[in-house]
């Protein structure tokens, strides 16, 4: 009889652990998509506002506006970092603080440029996990001027993700332990 609700109890205990396990995963999955989608969504408006004041300081030909707006401010929560660069890929202004860490995203700004369209890619920056978005800037007849990258950091998310996990296994132990 005792054999029996050992096996009874380890049986339960699986069982529990695996709905458990399956359901939490299907909701730290809906969260964190959540959460890259929101992110996805502060960088998009972000980089709509800055690519609009950009494109008029550089229909001006104002560098000190450029480097006015690239520089970091506090309003913008998991900003890395800004650059602005010119339709041959130069740098015209970049945020002063990451020394050279949005020269590495160049590449996706120039098939922004070339495709005239907004992307928006999740990457990782010397051990970082990072959103950026790669914008082209228009002149009044709608060529393509020159690129922002708008570079967040990403890193919040898998924070948040190990925490909802931590969660999970505290609730799950404490299941067994009601179980047994």
């Amino acid at each position: 009889m005792r054999i029996l609700s050992w096996r009874l109890i380890l049986a339960l205990t699986i069982g529990v652990s695996l709905v458990s396990l399956a359901s939490s995963w299907y909701e730290i999955r809906a969260q964190r998509d959540a959460l890259r989608r929101d992110l996805e969504h502060k960088a998009e408006s972000a980089g709509e506002s800055l690519a609009r004041s950009a494109e008029i300081y550089l229909a001006n030909g104002d560098r000190v506006g450029l480097e006015k707006l690239v520089e970091p401010s506090g309003s913008s929560e998991h900003l890395v970092g800004i650059g602005i660069y010119g339709r041959d890929d130069s740098a015209l202004a970049v945020t002063s603080g990451p020394n050279g860490l949005l020269s590495g995203f160049t590449q996706v700004l120039k098939h922004a440029m070339q495709d005239n369209r907004n992307i928006s890619v999740f990457n990782e920056l010397r051990f970082r996990r990072v959103h950026v978005l790669a914008a082209p800037l228009h002149a009044n007849d709608k060529t393509v001027i020159g690129g922002i990258l708008v570079v967040h950091d990403s890193g919040y998310i898998d924070t948040e993700t190990l925490r909802i996990w931590g969660r999970v296994f505290v609730r799950m132990a404490i299941q067994v332990l009601v179980i047994v």
